[in-house]
């Protein structure tokens, strides 16, 4: 399992084991020909770009990501 730290100020996600931070990726997973991507629904759709591992860099505008609030059931099957 892998273990993120979400840092607030700088707003990057540090690994904990190796302090790199998530940057943006430089190559399309095309180039790994064994990567299989799926949508939550189950089917196999082409390959995006997957993120990278980086040094961590204060300011680095790659590696600053936002958290999004989702809603997770729709509206008329929520619980009062």
């Amino acid at each position: 399992m892998e273990y993120w730290r979400w840092e607030y100020r700088n707003r990057h996600f540090v690994h904990i084991n190796s302090s790199l931070c998530l940057d943006e990726p430089i190559e399309t997973a095309n180039s790994f020909p064994s990567a299989n991507i799926f949508n939550f629904d189950g089917k196999e759709e082409k390959p995006e770009r997957l993120p990278k591992m980086s040094k961590c860099v204060r300011g680095k505008y790659s590696q600053q990501w936002e958290l999004n609030e989702i809603k997770w059931l729709p509206e008329n099957n929520k619980k009062n």
